[in-house]
């Protein structure tokens, strides 16, 4: 395998939210590691993981749920879901923030196999996943009072340039990074993080 995108998400309104964390972290990170065999050492190999700029819009660094995601530990990872009003809001927003660990804690391996990996964060998108959160009566609020200083949502394929980008040859010493693609979002919230 020469290039791998992970690309699945299920978002904060979805009723099921164990899953997200399911779906968001544990499947994205077990088919990464999984794959990493198949392309070790091929000519040029990249993977691109899609994150989300959600991964820096809640105190997660610390939070309990993103550390179990951590220690891979999917059982605590649900457990600590249940009951939680906020817990779509925490399940989406902490395995993104896990998930953007995940791709760079694996940066020493997957350059040692010769393997560029990194992942973007993008912003509101124009796909599905944004249709229902918009849809939604709680996250839909939160969706529509983003500052986005460029004034609008992205196209899905402004994403998918920017994963061509990163898997390309432009991009070869490109390893490790975790991309904004949101329209000035993260750097309107966080101007003095980077």
């Amino acid at each position: 395998i020469d290039r791998l995108v992970l690309c699945a998400g299920l978002g904060a309104h979805v009723d099921d939210v164990p899953k997200i964390a399911s779906v968001n972290y544990f499947g994205a990170v077990e088919l990464l590691d999984a794959f990493l065999e198949a392309m070790a050492g091929r000519p040029d190999a990249a993977a691109v993981v899609v994150c989300s700029n959600s991964a820096q819009l809640g105190p997660f660094e610390e939070h309990p749920f993103v550390l179990a995601l951590l220690d891979h530990d999917e059982a605590r990872a649900h457990e600590l879901l249940e009951g939680d009003a906020g817990g779509g809001y925490i399940a989406y927003g902490g395995s993104k923030h896990a998930l953007s660990r995940a791709v760079r804690r694996r940066a020493a391996e997957w350059g040692k196999a010769r393997v560029r990996l990194n992942g973007i964060a993008p912003g509101p998108t124009d796909t599905p996943l944004m249709e229902g959160a918009v849809a939604h009566p709680i996250w839909g609020k939160g969706v529509e009072a983003l500052e986005i200083p460029l004034g609008r949502w992205a196209a899905p394929d402004e994403m998918a340039g920017i994963i061509a980008f990163l898997l390309g040859p432009d991009a070869g010493y490109v390893h490790g990074s975790i991309w904004f693609a949101d329209g000035g979002n993260d750097a309107a919230i966080r101007p003095d993080r980077f």
